[in-house]
């Protein structure tokens, strides 16, 4: 038998694809996870739905602790009939990341590093094990009774939960004079805005910051297939965009942008639509962005971004010596 996949950052062992096959091929799935976001619940959305249909069902269980955890994305779990709990300790953080899923197709487990976000599944330098049959299942053994107990002391979570924003000091990343890991994001300085609604995304904080200035009511801008759009209005939930065939407006949710975002880091460059079986990171088809187009001709709008029209739709980060 394989051994148990030990993904590290590489595009290919993203956990992101392991964890869509778990909850497709899984008729019980508990997911202990202390961040949950939207754009991250989106990814792996029509997974849950599918489980749901099909009588399966999920736990999750995770934390408002830090205020990192989306109340949105916990009523956008239990839309599509996940149970969600939210731990919480006196004297002690819940910080776990652990997927677990079961059925007749076997056990499947994915222990890690990565949370329930875009950043987690997509873009960050992850680290953890993704395991299957027995493998899995003597995590099975230790794990679930484990989180069971813990899911057994938890309340449930209410819907209309509003989380104020937790305002934290900036972060400083300083120089070591070490050489550079050539990742765009990390760079010396101040890399958080105190004042910005947190996400676990450092560089997201300061684009949508970016974009929000931009996307101004009346703006107009093109698609790169020159449908012209215009802002009807811009907020922490979205930016609400008329079209000629939508002439009163429709939300471009704030996480669709995350998404996009996260990609681009974690590919560098980020194609709109890659050719179907080409196992390449797109916009479109593996980060399930709806408007993608427009949230490219958004994106690609701010000065750090670059946007290509041809051979195909890409967007990209600009070097420094390109700003």
């Amino acid at each position: 038998m394989s051994p148990p996949l030990r993904y590290v950052g590489a595009p290919a062992h993203r956990p992101l694809g392991f964890l869509r096959t778990l909850l497709d091929r899984s008729d019980e799935a508990l997911l202990a996870v202390a961040y949950v976001r939207k754009a991250g619940v989106g990814l792996i959305e029509r997974e849950v739905r599918a489980l749901r249909r099909r009588g399966g069902t999920l736990r999750v269980l995770t934390t408002f602790d830090f205020g990192l955890t989306q109340p949105v994305a916990l009523e956008a779990l239990m839309d599509e009939g996940a149970e969600v709990k939210t731990a919480r300790f006196a004297d002690r953080a819940y910080h776990p990341k652990i997927y677990l899923g079961r059925g007749t197709s076997g056990a499947r487990a994915l222990v890690g590093s990565a949370n329930l976000t875009a950043a987690g599944l997509v873009r960050n330098v992850e680290g953890g094990v993704a395991a299957c049959g027995s493998e899995a299942a003597t995590i099975h053994d230790e794990a679930w009774p484990a989180l069971d107990e813990l899911w057994a002391s938890a309340p449930h979570c209410p819907r209309g939960i509003v989380i104020p924003p937790q305002p934290r000091a900036p972060r400083r990343i300083p120089d070591l004079g070490l050489p550079e890991l050539h990742l765009p994001s990390i760079t010396p300085g101040v890399l958080r805005d105190s004042r910005a609604v947190p996400s676990d995304d450092e560089e997201f904080d300061g684009v949508w910051a970016e974009l929000l200035r931009l996307a101004v009511p009346g703006a107009v801008f093109h698609t790169a297939t020159g449908q012209p759009n215009t802002v009807i209005a811009a907020g922490e939930d979205g930016v609400v965009l008329a079209t000629e065939s939508s002439p009163a407006g429709e939300l471009v949710p704030r996480d669709m942008f995350e998404r996009v975002v996260a990609g681009v880091a974690a590919v560098g460059e980020l194609p709109l639509n890659a050719p179907k079986g080409s196992g390449r990171l797109d916009a479109t088809r593996e980060l399930r962005v709806y408007r993608s187009s427009a949230v490219f001709a958004l994106l690609g709008a701010l000065d750090r971004y670059r946007l290509a029209a041809k051979p195909r739709v890409m967007l990209s980060r600009r070097s420094d010596t390109d700003l």
